[in-house]
């Protein structure tokens, strides 16, 4: 016997495995740029100094991103709380012990786990 799990905490699992995804291609596509970017920048490879210098800028900037922002914990803490959404509204379509009410309390320590975005720029002082 299948229970109905409400719409609002169907769509939030759906949008926390979207946000997810959205979040480990990012952090990745920005780790790829910045790594090549580096390389290319520290090779020079017969590159022109303007572009030897905004392959450079392109590597600082993602990886500025990176740690500013704090993406690659921030996927993994999204993730992490869609599992165990989705593992809370698994008991809860099969077990009937398990109440909307711990479905709730699952809901709000996923959100809990999830946290806000770390914007913690650096700037140094002096």
């Amino acid at each position: 016997m299948s229970r109905t799990v409400p719409d609002a905490i169907m769509k939030q699992r759906n949008a926390w495995s979207m946000q997810a995804r959205f979040l480990r291609i990012g952090y990745a596509v920005l780790v790829g740029v910045a790594v090549v970017s580096a390389m290319l920048a520290a090779a020079k490879l017969g590159l022109e100094e303007i572009h030897i210098r905004l392959l450079a800028f392109l590597a600082a900037v993602c990886t500025g991103l990176l740690s500013s922002f704090d993406l690659g914990s921030k996927s993994n803490r999204m993730r992490n709380a869609w599992r165990m959404l989705n593992t809370a509204v698994m008991r809860f379509e099969v077990d009937p012990t398990c109440s909307e009410a711990d479905l709730l309390k699952a809901y709000e320590k996923a959100e809990e786990m999830i946290g806000g975005v770390k914007e913690q720029l650096e700037i140094p002082k002096g």
